[in-house]
């Protein structure tokens, strides 16, 4: 698959707006990150989805961080890509994965998740995803092949991680921490013992990865692994 350079596709970041604008960044030829903003102590701090393209529709990997974000992700498909979204897969139950689910439903977007993630849902009163996941499983649309993992108990109990072989893209989620980021960030409900097994569990895995998505900030390749242990070990 052609790799792209990425560049920045519409609605760039407005930093101190009141309704902060989605970006879109090229990552392979059908491969597109989406990313969000959530202001914390008053500083707007990204968050990171996929959308794929196949021929069949978009798949989207996560909503952006709350339903007006997440209308602006689907109008970017609608007005760049010239498809329907076919489903979304929701990689843990944080706002930052979920937020704008109530979108997902208001346009019949069916989204898939882990039971974990569905129980979390339920307790709390939100909407619940549609469709249920299993620990492992395959995934095949027209030409596209991925792999739904669920590694265990990491930054939360219920998070998963995404795999797309032919393209060498792995989608860590919050699980996987930039390479530049200096900081677990929220770990109010994660096993801090557990996760650096995981970790060198996925490294091991998927060190032939071209890419590693982290939840936030700045993607880059296997070396998001060795940040996130850097990071762990400090806890």
């Amino acid at each position: 698959m052609k790799i792209i350079v990425a560049i920045t596709l519409l609605l760039p970041l407005q930093l101190g707006a009141d309704d902060p604008k989605i970006r879109v960044t090229p990552l392979t030829e059908d491969f597109y990150v989406h990313t969000s903003y959530h202001k914390i102590d008053n500083v707007s701090f990204p968050s990171n989805g996929l959308i794929i393209s196949t021929k069949s529709g978009a798949i989207l990997i996560d909503t952006a961080w709350g339903n007006e974000q997440t209308v602006q992700v689907l109008q970017w498909i609608k007005e760049n890509l010239k498809m329907p979204v076919r489903f979304a897969i929701l990689t843990h139950f944080h706002d930052d994965r979920t937020g704008g689910i109530q979108e997902l439903k208001n346009r019949n977007i069916p989204s898939y998740a882990n039971r974990r993630t569905i129980q979390k849902m339920k307790s709390l009163n939100l909407p619940v995803p549609d469709r249920l996941l299993k620990d492992e499983m395959d995934f095949r649309m027209d030409d596209l092949v991925f792999k739904i993992l669920y590694p265990g108990h990491g930054h939360s109990e219920d998070n998963i991680v995404v795999w797309f072989p032919l393209s060498k893209v792995l989608f860590g989620g919050c699980l996987v921490k930039s390479p530049q980021t200096k900081s677990l960030g929220n770990i109010k409900d994660a096993n801090l013992v557990e996760w650096p097994k995981m970790i060198r569990s996925l490294e091991k895995s998927y060190s032939n990865a071209k890419f590693v998505i982290p939840g936030h900030e700045a993607w880059g390749g296997p070396e998001a692994f060795r940040r996130t242990l850097e990071l762990l070990s400090g806890h």
